[in-house]
């Protein structure tokens, strides 16, 4: 009788543990805003050749930005030997806007330094720590750090390319639209100063390019999962009503003094629609862009494809990367190419 009571006891304090679990979920994003962090980056595979790689390359890690948010932290990717002052890649890591950190940028980092391009890549603190426009901003000050660092490090700010993957897409295109569309700053407010170094070019990896988008998958789990995201960056529970969300579709506001852009996608839950819809916007407005999408037919491709250089499709992306930074000299032309 009294096993019976205990077990009862226990099974209610369960269920008022699951109630109120279900209550916080309901009252916050925190659940799923922790559930994200816990994952963390997948480890990252790399090529059998990363070693050569990594001794062609000097990593000075933890550099700090001047900013009013957390997470102001930067990893500077320098190649050892250079002729001159390098080109820069400033990377906006992904994550969800809640989560990721400039660690899931190693394996770009290296090997694009390994090729002679300074790779900084940043944080930027985590909504809803901070809510949008923060991390836009902070790209803004780590951009000016690097500007005033440039001697120090030799650093050719007159190449300065902007790269960003999943969330950090959408973040680093705001930042440029910031710097390239009078209509984008006055609906936002950002109204952020161009910096010194001369922007040459986006690099887009497997971004949403429109988040309101988020709030309105056809499956209700991955809806509530993404509506919780969206809570989170913008502030309120219901966010598509926000002005960041108001202002976050991209192709709304680029103009032809956007720069050149390279974007990519998989073919499996990430963002490829958003993708191709921007290169059409972009191709209509007369940005020059190139890009990468996957036939369904040759097997799914999924989100965050290219942070496994190990996988061929992950190395055509890097290919792919290296030939737009040629292109529009970043990079001098010819090169090793171990993109290939």
């Amino acid at each position: 009788m009294m096993a019976g009571k205990i077990l009862a006891g226990l099974g209610g304090g369960a269920t008022l543990a699951l109630l109120g679990l279900a209550a916080w979920t309901e009252l916050s994003p925190m659940p799923v805003v922790r559930l994200l962090r816990r994952g963390g980056d997948a480890p990252q595979q790399l090529p059998e050749d990363y070693p050569e790689r990594e001794r062609k390359v000097r990593c000075i890690r933890d550099l700090t930005y001047p900013s009013r948010e957390g997470r102001n932290q930067f990893d500077l990717y320098l190649p050892k030997t250079a002729e001159g002052p390098c080109p820069v890649v400033l990377w906006v890591h992904g994550g969800a806007f809640v989560a990721g950190d400039k660690a899931g940028i190693e394996g770009w980092g290296t090997y694009l330094a390994s090729e002679g391009v300074a790779v900084a890549a940043m944080n930027y603190q985590w909504a809803p720590e901070a809510v949008w426009p923060s991390q836009v901003i902070q790209v803004s000050e780590c951009c000016r750090c690097l500007d005033q660092a440039a001697e120090r490090y030799d650093l050719d700010m007159a190449r300065l390319v902007l790269a960003g993957d999943s969330a950090g897409a959408h973040i680093a295109a705001q930042y440029v639209l910031a710097q390239t569309s009078p209509a984008f700053t006055e609906a936002s407010g950002l109204g952020l100063v161009p910096e010194s170094g001369t922007l040459r070019g986006l690099l887009l990896y497997c971004g949403p390019y429109d988040v309101r988008l988020m709030g309105c998958p056809k499956d209700r789990k991955l809806r509530f999962f993404m509506g919780r995201v969206g809570w989170s960056y913008f502030g309120c529970r219901r966010w598509q009503d926000t002005l960041g969300a108001q202002v976050s579709a991209v192709g709304d506001f680029v103009t032809a003094d956007f720069p050149p852009v390279y974007l990519t996608d998989g073919n499996a839950w990430s963002f490829e629609p958003q993708g191709r819809a921007l290169v059409q916007t972009l191709t209509e407005r007369g940005v020059p862009v190139s890009s990468r999408f996957f036939p369904k037919e040759e097997g799914e491709v999924p989100h965050e494809y290219q942070a496994n250089l190990a996988e061929p499709n992950a190395r055509l992306c890097y290919a792919d990367t290296l030939a737009f930074l040629r292109q529009w000299g970043i990079l001098p032309q010819g090169g090793r190419g171990h993109g290939k």
